[in-house]
């Protein structure tokens, strides 16, 4: 015997809409407290799903094959377009893009740690003091580019 999850995570439905199955009589309801059954339950979602897509049986709109064909094929389109656009070098993947700019903020990093050993050499008058400020300066910079983070486009 089998319980609700069980039966959801078999047919890869959720547990609601096992629910709402068997509310509807599609699945059959558990006998007792023992559970539901496996076999008969995969058998009559099976046998309403046949039915729908012959349609003897009518379903609700969210589990309308018709629209969850139209709903896959403008997924594949998207995705067709989304390698088209990124073969033709207008986008590039996110992690391209993090990892480009990774290396730039470590070589900048780089950068900025070497020039108060730079300014020292080609001005010898200046100061320990001097070179702590732009030390101090450089350190507030090299964090402000760890913090840098790219998080995804909500709109997309």
């Amino acid at each position: 015997m089998a319980t609700q999850a069980d039966i959801a995570k078999h047919l890869d439905l959720s547990d609601r809409r096992v629910r709402v199955l068997i509310k509807e009589g599609i699945l059959p309801g558990s006998k007792g407290t023992g559970g539901l059954d496996l076999d008969s339950c995969r058998v009559a979602y099976i046998r309403h799903l046949r039915g729908k897509a012959s349609g003897q049986v009518s379903g609700d709109d969210d589990y309308d094959l018709t629209k969850q064909k139209a709903m896959l094929t403008a997924e594949q389109l998207r995705e067709k377009k989304r390698e088209n656009d990124i073969a033709d070098g207008l986008v590039a993947p996110l992690s391209m893009i993090t990892n480009a700019l990774q290396g730039v903020g470590l070589q900048m990093v780089a950068l900025l740690e070497a020039l108060p050993l730079e300014m020292k050499r080609a001005n010898p008058r200046l100061t320990g003091h001097d070179i702590m400020m732009v030390k101090k300066s450089i350190s507030k910079c090299c964090d402000a580019i760890s913090r840098i983070q790219i998080e995804d486009d909500p709109g997309e």
